[in-house]
C-alpha cells in the first residue's frame, strides 16, 4: 500500500477514536442524569449504543439497505426460549450477524440498573445466548 492510503486510513482512526472519546466523556459528565428512572434503555440505543457499533464498523442502520436476513445487524431480534416449561418468543435488543451467520446478541440496560449485583439481566442474556446456541452475548 502507498503511504498516502495508509495516512488516510490512521487519519479515520483517529477520527473514531476521537469521537469514541467524546462519548465516553458525554457519559461520564452526566452519568448521574442518565441514572435517573426516566431515562431509558431506547435512549441508551440512541445516544450510546448505536453510534459506538458504527464506529467499530458495523451497519447499525442498514445503510447499505440489505434485507432482513442479511443486515448485519437486527434491532430487537427474535429468539424462542423456554420459560416456565413453554415456548415463548423473546427479543434481543440486537443481534449482530455476518451473512446469514448469527455471531452474538446484545442486550442493553439503561444506567440504573447494576448489572453487577442484579442477577436478572445476566439470567436473561444468558438464556438468549443459550437458546441461540451463541458462543457470546455481551451487555
Amino acid at each position: 500500500m502507498n503511504a498516502g492510503f495508509l495516512e488516510i486510513i490512521n487519519h479515520g482512526q483517529e477520527e473514531k477514536i476521537r469521537l469514541l472519546q467524546n462519548k465516553v466523556d458525554l457519559y461520564s459528565a452526566n452519568l448521574e442524569q442518565y441514572k435517573q428512572k426516566s431515562y431509558n434503555e431506547t435512549q441508551v440505543r440512541v445516544d450510546f449504543v448505536n453510534s459506538f457499533f458504527q464506529l467499530l464498523g458495523w451497519d447499525v442502520l442498514n445503510e447499505n439497505g440489505l434485507p432482513q436476513h442479511l443486515r448485519e445487524v437486527t434491532h430487537e431480534a427474535n429468539v424462542t426460549v423456554e420459560e416456565d416449561g413453554e415456548s415463548k418468543n423473546k427479543k434481543p435488543d440486537y443481534a449482530f450477524r455476518i451473512g446469514t451467520e448469527l455471531l452474538f446478541y446484545l442486550e442493553t440496560k439503561k444506567p440504573a440498573v447494576d448489572i453487577t449485583s442484579d442477577i436478572l439481566p445476566a439470567f436473561q442474556l444468558r438464556r438468549y445466548g443459550w437458546s441461540g446456541n451463541l458462543k457470546i452475548s455481551v451487555f
